[in-house]
């Protein structure tokens, strides 16, 4: 299952979080909705965090891959990172979809050390 949020592209804020992106990031949605992205301390790279939201404001849609998370624990998560604006309404909204492939990359590096 894909990690899906919604957030208001004005202010930046959380307003729906499946889930997977709860498991992912090792928070509740209670947790997450109402905060802005960079605020839930998500991002090893904040400055990134916000290059990737004012990226996604100015062309509509955004894709990373390799980005690199952290969940409440402090574990670094590797996910491509896929973004898009839409309508709601009066208001635009982005959706974001996050795919998790750092036990992919773990079980590589398992065996390349081997």
């Amino acid at each position: 299952m894909e990690a899906c949020g919604s957030f208001d592209l004005r202010s930046g804020r959380i307003t729906r979080a499946n889930p997977r992106i709860c498991q992912l990031l090792a928070r509740n949605a209670t947790e997450l909705i109402g905060q802005q992205l960079w605020e839930i301390n998500a991002f090893q790279d904040l400055q990134r965090a916000q290059a990737l939201f004012l990226e996604l404001k100015a062309n509509g849609s955004v894709r990373h891959d390799n980005l690199m998370l952290l969940d409440a624990t402090g574990a670094v998560k590797e996910v491509d990172f896929i973004g898009n604006v839409y309508p709601v309404g009066e208001k635009q909204m982005i959706q974001c979809r996050s795919e998790e492939h750092t036990s992919e990359l773990q079980s590589h590096h398992d065996l390349v050390c081997r």
